[in-house]
């Protein structure tokens, strides 16, 4: 009879008898901070995918394509050598079985609209623990990316402060602007500046040792700040409410 599994919606990793793996693992070790953020997540809906005990309990397994992921190991035949050859891995898994490449892509399609729930809910709380607002995170020097080959995440708050800035610069470019070009009438929007800029039809230089005209520099300028506003507003318009999307 097929026993049901710990339906406890938070999971630790790590119980005594494994104390020899888990004191080799150096305190500092960014697995050790990987552990401590999945330790926090609610894990019940993935639970739900797996009510009765499996060879690698489903916490532990997404555990590991975390870290898998975050090493640029995608396949699941790469993921299955990380397993066996891996002592961080050894240490996430807990000692269990190292789950075969067939497991771990059964795994994935079973538990495919879950992982993308926890995916987001991990990635939330790194961007609490860090006010790094990037796509790729590192974790003490280790990176994470996962998804990263599939996926692009955009956060709102991570939006909002980009724009801010942006709009603190493209004010300070107008005033550049109209104060160098002495014009009669000043303009005093970024999209004007660069339709005006365009008509001038500067003369572009590139290559090392060329020096760029204040021209090329105002419309370079212009044309970064009007597509960066461009995009940052698509962004919030599709955001809405929500706090992230992909």
């Amino acid at each position: 009879m097929i026993k049901p599994i710990n339906n406890n919606k938070y999971f630790k990793f790590f119980q005594p008898k494994l104390f020899y793996i888990n004191n080799d693992i150096d305190n500092d070790d960014p697995v050790r901070l990987l552990s401590a953020i999945l330790e926090e997540m609610d894990f019940s809906n993935l639970l739900q995918v797996f009510p009765n005990k499996t060879k690698v309990h489903p916490v532990n397994m997404f555990a590991v394509i975390i870290y898998a992921y975050s090493q640029g190991k995608y396949s699941t035949r790469d993921i299955e050598f990380l397993c066996r050859d891996s002592q961080r891995t050894q240490y996430l898994l807990n000692s269990l079985n190292v789950p075969s490449y067939s497991t771990i892509s059964r795994f994935l399609s079973k538990a495919s609209d879950i992982i993308y729930e926890l995916f987001c809910q991990f990635v939330e709380k790194l961007f609490k623990l860090s006010e790094i607002p990037t796509e790729t995170i590192y974790i003490d020097g280790t990176k994470i990316e996962a998804y990263a080959n599939k996926y692009s995440f955009v956060w709102k708050k991570s939006t909002l402060k980009y724009k801010e800035k942006l709009e603190e610069n493209i004010l300070e470019l107008i005033d550049e602007f109209n104060k160098y070009f002495n014009k009669e009438k000043e303009l005093d929007n970024i999209f004007d500046i660069f339709s005006y800029l365009k008509k001038l039809k500067i003369q572009k230089i590139y290559g090392r040792g060329k020096r760029k005209s204040k021209e090329q520099l105002f419309l370079e300028k212009a044309q970064s700040y009007v597509e960066k506003f461009n995009k940052y507003t698509n962004y919030l318009e599709i955001l809405g409410e929500r706090n992230s999307f992909f």
